[in-house]
């Protein structure tokens, strides 16, 4: 069974919040849970699914282990994309990327 939650603490007052979240720590089973309350997602997630451009990807940890690892994942694409621009300047645009 999977437990599917949008936006859960919206409306709640805090002894909500901290049952809900403590209720979530102890759920064997899988939760899909989107919510843009980042203290709420630490405490409650260990994986991560982000998709972007059509492509999956996971990333364990709470979001703010998921914010690193994408920042770094961003700086990566930036760097070879600026090192492919280089290429092609160098080679006046005829090299392709393999």
């Amino acid at each position: 069974m999977i437990l599917i939650l949008d936006e859960p603490t919206n409306y709640l007052d805090e002894n909500h919040i901290v049952w809900l979240t403590r209720f979530l720590q102890n759920y064997e089973n899988a939760f899909i849970l989107v919510s843009h309350d980042i203290p709420f997602l630490n405490d409650v997630v260990n994986v991560i699914y982000h998709v972007e451009e059509a492509v999956l990807t996971r990333y364990t940890g709470n979001y703010d282990d998921f914010m690193h690892m994408y920042d770094i994942k961003r700086a990566q694409l930036e760097q070879a994309y600026k090192k492919q621009q280089k290429r092609n300047r160098r080679f006046g645009g005829l090299y392709r990327q393999e």
